[in-house]
């Protein structure tokens, strides 16, 4: 071999090492792009969270995030015992960040609604037996879906999972 195979030889060894380097530096980058777009999406987006009053008789649900809630809805619960009662959750049309609203619900028995009957057993962990589960599903300005799911009962109040649901 002469010089100049020699010098082509090297050559090959330097740009293959080089574009090693260039593949490894673009694969960390995009790794590095992908953690910062998932960063910046839970720095700006809504985060609903939920509180009992003091009675035990209301649930308030506050947007913690740092942007708007909307069309906020709650699964609808049913309590079984002597008298099965049903609750449906009114509809809170917007949350913006750091706002607090009372989550209004109305209560049925036997496919009759009732004014009277506030069921504060069944949310008062100091004297519920069991736990249950509450979702809540929002968007965002971009109607983009998430999700936060609540336990409520004789645990006390736990925040369980929040997550985006669509893109």
């Amino acid at each position: 071999m002469g010089l100049a195979d020699w010098i082509s030889l090297a050559t090959m060894i330097v740009l293959a090492v080089t574009a090693v380097a260039i593949l490894w530096y673009s694969y960390e980058t995009r790794k590095m792009r992908n953690e910062m777009v998932k960063q910046t999406e839970l720095s700006i987006r809504p985060q609903i969270v939920a509180r009992l009053d003091e009675k035990g008789e209301y649930f308030y649900v506050k947007n913690v995030g740092h942007d708007a809630a909307f069309n906020i809805l709650t699964n609808e619960y049913y309590l079984v015992g002597p008298l099965t009662v049903k609750l449906i959750f009114d509809r809170i049309d917007a949350l913006m960040p750091r706002e607090e609203k009372r989550l209004d619900y109305k209560v049925y028995t036997a496919g009759k609604k009732e004014i009277e009957l506030r069921p504060i057993a069944e949310f008062n962990p100091e004297w519920h037996t069991l736990n249950f589960i509450l979702k809540i599903t929002y968007d965002n300005i971009e109607a983009i879906k998430y999700l936060t799911k609540i336990q409520c009962g004789k645990d006390g109040i736990k925040l369980l999972e929040t997550k985006k649901l669509s893109k």
